[in-house]
């Protein structure tokens, strides 16, 4: 039997979704026992963004 490249993609697509559910919860698991360090490197990647777009918006501007 031929599967269709939709239904490949969608039976991929599902397993996917399961593993990142199993990742997500042995993630909060881990995080009950012990916070993470990773929420600081979060909000600075998230703060060179921010830095980075308004360096592109002046260099945009002049």
């Amino acid at each position: 039997t031929t599967f269709q490249i939709s239904e490949v993609l969608r039976i991929l697509t599902e397993r996917g979704r399961k593993i990142v559910q199993k990742k997500k919860k042995v993630c909060a698991k881990i995080e009950k026992n012990c916070p993470p360090p990773q929420k600081k490197k979060k909000k600075k990647t998230a703060d060179a963004l921010m830095k980075a777009k308004e360096q592109e918006s002046v260099y945009a501007n002049h």
